[in-house]
């Protein structure tokens, strides 16, 4: 029964809709009932908490809501650690690597 209103309600579904449909079929099935009951407090969690979420999305290919809870919740995804370049033997091409990525990304990097 269950089953049959799934289907009919993907069928209602607008085209650019239809992949969030799916990945919140996936999710309600799939996902355990704790990161289920965490999905609807996530600026609360803890870091493993938080993500185990994450990684649940990758794992069963859910981008969009991926997408949408790191667009949302941007700042647990950034690293401003600056101890890492400090403590971190630089390679030798490394300038050439920064040259490269101008090709992938707007971000301007200041080159030493």
């Amino acid at each position: 029964m269950i089953r049959e209103r799934l289907k009919e309600n993907y069928e209602k579904t607008s085209d650019t809709k239809r992949c969030d449909f799916v990945e919140w079929v996936i999710i309600c099935n799939y996902m355990d009932k704790e990161d289920f009951d965490n999905l609807f407090r996530l600026e609360e969690l803890k870091e493993g908490e938080f993500f185990s979420i994450i990684d649940f999305l990758c794992r069963q290919e859910c981008y969009m809501t991926l997408f949408m809870i790191i667009a949302r919740h941007l700042k647990r995804f950034q690293n401003e650690d600056i101890s890492f370049i400090e403590d971190t033997e630089l390679i030798d091409d490394i300038e050439q690597r920064f040259e490269r990525l101008k090709e992938f990304t707007d971000f301007v990097v200041p080159m030493l």
